[in-house]
């Protein structure tokens, strides 16, 4: 069980390239989902909250952002509804 979890910590998949296999490696801690790894230490995305770049990371659904623009998070702006603000990691 623990070289299966290191297996999981360490590869978060595989990729295809230019038709060559790849694979990638994940910080400790993170937590892979649908292909994507999400840091474990990233806040969720939170209305009424100021963000600001340039290292601003949120998770919204379950996908990395990060903040491009300052600005304050109302509802509505959600990460993949506001591409001005937020760029998907």
């Amino acid at each position: 069980m623990k070289i299966r979890h290191t297996a999981l910590s360490l590869l978060t998949g595989i990729a295809l390239a230019g038709g060559a296999y790849f694979a990638t490696a994940a910080p400790a801690g993170a937590v892979v989902q649908a292909g994507a790894v999400v840091h474990p230490s990233y806040e969720e995305w939170t209305p009424g909250k100021y963000y600001q770049p340039p290292f601003c990371r949120i998770i919204y659904g379950g996908v990395e952002y990060e903040c491009t623009a300052a600005h304050m998070a109302w509802p509505g702006f959600e990460p993949p509804n506001v591409p001005a603000l937020w760029r998907r990691v």
